[in-house]
């Protein structure tokens, strides 16, 4: 059971794939897809157990002809489930994917392993692997799916523009200082203000205290201390204020943060330091904005962004269940390898539990309306 709904996240991430579109020397139908058959390639070599089986109403023995030690073991519930799959895609009109991208990703597989390429896919797939034609349809497969799911996410360009205003026009280059005592921030904001010091004087000083904080906890474990990280120094003493935190926040967009502390930074313009405390629910902070980045939604932007929306979609509850549960609805899958049959059935079965916790968007708007009607 556990192996059946590691399958499921399995091929939710394009991994752990098999085609069933071509048969190879040993290949064995193992059932039907409509009219289609269900063909998986290498299948004596996948199930290399000793066991009774009924196919087409025949009884057969699957002989061991090998020891565990001198041959791999497949993921037999994979090579099921994805052939299956294959020959489902295949009838409802859904195996569309990228030649391009297909090309792509066989050279790098090349690139990456050499001359092992396919022994290395066949360990990562959990698959017999044995020609370039098997790497292929596994590659294949992964397009496919990964096609069909980014059909099922629906992103419209409204959502990527929105997306893109939210999280990639505009980015905020800032370094925050957080105190909890309001008399101990308006001593340092004090300072800085009446030229005593300065922000970027205060950084370095936090910058070195980092730093040897990060050489007394390499010393204490015996390790090399890491000097190379971004700012941010915990629980310091400066200018005889205690500061909760000191850290380089990077380049976020404003939703990164607190409303408050968004506000904050809208309102600033570049290498300036906040004139007045801003206060959040952590503390009193002390803003200095370095820089502003703006970025052009150009083709290559719009796809990073969309790519990112299919990937939350994804993550989902039941979401990619619930896409799959749609395939297996619209054909009548007869699966006669009673070996085949049983790990077709235990994967299905999950697919269908896990499609229940899916929840359409437009069904929580829907109930959020009627929460709200019923509240009034």
């Amino acid at each position: 059971m556990k192996k059946l709904l590691k399958m499921t996240s399995v091929l939710a991430a394009s991994a752990l794939l098999f085609a069933s579109c071509s048969t190879g020397a040993s290949g064995e139908v193992v059932g039907t897809v409509n009219s289609r058959n269900v063909v998986i390639p290498y299948f004596s070599e996948i199930f290399t157990a000793v066991e009774e089986s009924t196919v087409n109403n025949t009884t057969t023995t699957i002989e061991e002809t090998t020891t565990a030690n001198e041959t791999p073991t497949y993921d037999k519930s994979s090579a099921v489930v994805v052939s299956t799959m294959s020959a489902i895609f295949e009838e409802t009109g859904n195996a569309k994917y990228d030649s391009r991208a297909l090309n792509t990703a066989l050279n790098n597989a090349k690139a990456q392993d050499g001359d092992k390429y396919l022994e290395k896919a066949s360990e990562t797939y959990g698959m017999p692997i044995k020609t370039e034609k098997d790497l292929i349809n596994v590659l294949r497969f992964s397009l496919v799916y990964s096609t069909y799911l980014e059909n099922m996410a629906n992103i419209t360009p409204e959502q990527i523009q929105a997306s893109y205003t939210d999280k990639y026009a505009v980015k905020y280059c800032a370094t925050h200082m957080l105190i909890e005592d309001e008399a101990g921030a308006n001593k340092i904001l004090k300072q800085i203000n009446g030229g005593e010091t300065t922000f970027d004087t205060l950084t370095a000083q936090a910058q070195t205290i980092s730093d040897e904080q990060a050489a007394a906890t390499a010393e204490a474990e015996g390790t090399m201390p890491n000097t190379a990280t971004t700012l941010k120094a915990n629980d310091i003493t400066l200018s005889d204020v205690k500061i909760k935190e000191f850290s380089d926040l990077g380049c976020q967009p404003a939703s990164t943060y607190v409303p408050e502390f968004a506000n904050a930074l809208e309102s600033m313009p570049e290498n300036s330091v906040t004139p007045e405390l801003v206060k959040t629910q952590f503390g009193y902070h002390i803003i200095k904005l370095a820089t502003i980045e703006k970025a052009e939604l150009t083709k290559e932007l719009e796809k990073e962004i969309k790519s990112t929306l299919v990937s939350d979609k994804q993550k989902e509850a039941g979401f990619s269940a619930h896409a799959i549960k749609l395939l297996i609805d619209q054909v009548e899958v007869n699966i006669t390898n009673e070996l085949a049959k049983t790990e077709y059935e235990d994967y299905k079965t999950k697919v269908f539990e896990q499609a229940e916790t899916f929840v359409p968007a437009d069904a929580e708007t829907s109930t959020a309306n009627n929460e709200e009607s019923t509240t009034n």
